[in-house]
C-alpha cells in the first residue's frame, strides 16, 4: 500500500470512541495535549512489529517533520516511547536485523516523546541488537 495512502486517508485512522461529556481523557505528546480522539486520528501505523507493538507516525497538523513512536500494550500505550524519524528508524531496523527486542531496547522509554528524536547511532544499534530476546 502506498505510504501516502496510509498517512493521508482517513480510512486508516483509529475509530473514535464514544466519550460522555467531560469524560474524554487527554493525551500528552511532545509537549502538546490532545483529546483522546484527536490524538487517535493523528496516529498512523507504519510497522506492525507484533500483536503488542507497532511503530507509528504521529501526523501532527502543525509539524512538517512527523515523529514516529513505538506503541505498546496491544498498540494503545503511547506514553512509553522515545520518538524518532522515519530515516533513522529504518536505519535501526536494518542494523539490528529487525529484532523486536532491539526495537524495544531502542524506543521503550517513559515519556521519551519529551526528548529530542533518537537519531541513528551505529554503536547504539549494535548494543540494541545484542539486547536479550523475549522469544
Amino acid at each position: 500500500m502506498p505510504l501516502e495512502t496510509v498517512l493521508f486517508d482517513e480510512e486508516f485512522t483509529l475509530a473514535p470512541l464514544a466519550w460522555g461529556e467531560g469524560e474524554e481523557p487527554e493525551v500528552a505528546f511532545a509537549g502538546a495535549v490532545y483529546g483522546d480522539n484527536a490524538f487517535s486520528r493523528m496516529v498512523r501505523h507504519f510497522d506492525a512489529i507484533d500483536l503488542s507493538y507497532a511503530m507509528s507516525f504521529v501526523v501532527q497538523p502543525d509539524r512538517a517533520d512527523w515523529r514516529m513512536m513505538l506503541l505498546g500494550d496491544h498498540w494503545v500505550e503511547s506514553d512509553h516511547s522515545r520518538v524518532t524519524c522515519l530515516e533513522d528508524y529504518l536505519r535501526y531496523v536494518v542494523a539490528t536485523g529487525g529484532l523486536v527486542s532491539a526495537r524495544r531496547a531502542l524506543f521503550s522509554e517513559y515519556r521519551g516523546d519529551l526528548r529530542e528524536p533518537l537519531r541513528y547511532d551505529a554503536a547504539l544499534a549494535a548494543v540494541a541488537a545484542g539486547a536479550p530476546s523475549d522469544g
